[in-house]
């Protein structure tokens, strides 16, 4: 049996609720995007506990800033609800805090996610 990508579950959820959203920065970056990436964890008891980074990127601080909190107000309760396939849970373990791409300049955000999985 293949194991879970918890990354991928986000992905599909957060295109499922308007966002667009990558594993990797596309080479041709759309106005505003998010990318996922695992960050580490740690397993016990059947239970994978994964941290997972969310980036935003948009065109203005603003709108980065705005994509990113409604994001991680919308993790937590999706997490609960099911939503997110094979999370059993998800806390915004860091709220989101400004980090802005200095390769680009493009303004982005960062917050991390912790997803409960079952192994």
């Amino acid at each position: 049996m293949a194991e879970h990508s918890i990354e991928a579950s986000i992905i599909t959820w957060l295109e499922g609720i308007g966002y667009t959203a990558f594993a990797t920065v596309p080479k041709d970056r759309p106005q505003q995007f998010a990318t996922v990436d695992t960050a580490g964890g740690t397993s016990a008891d059947m239970v994978r506990s994964e941290l997972v980074t969310v980036d935003v990127w948009a065109q203005s601080r603003d709108a980065a800033q705005r994509m990113a909190n409604d994001i991680a107000a919308r993790a937590a309760a999706a997490g609960r609800a099911g939503e997110i396939s094979g999370a059993g849970r998800v806390d915004v373990n860091a709220t989101p805090y400004w980090l802005p791409d200095t390769a680009t300049r493009m303004p982005r955000y960062r917050m991390l996610l912790e997803a409960a999985c079952l192994m």
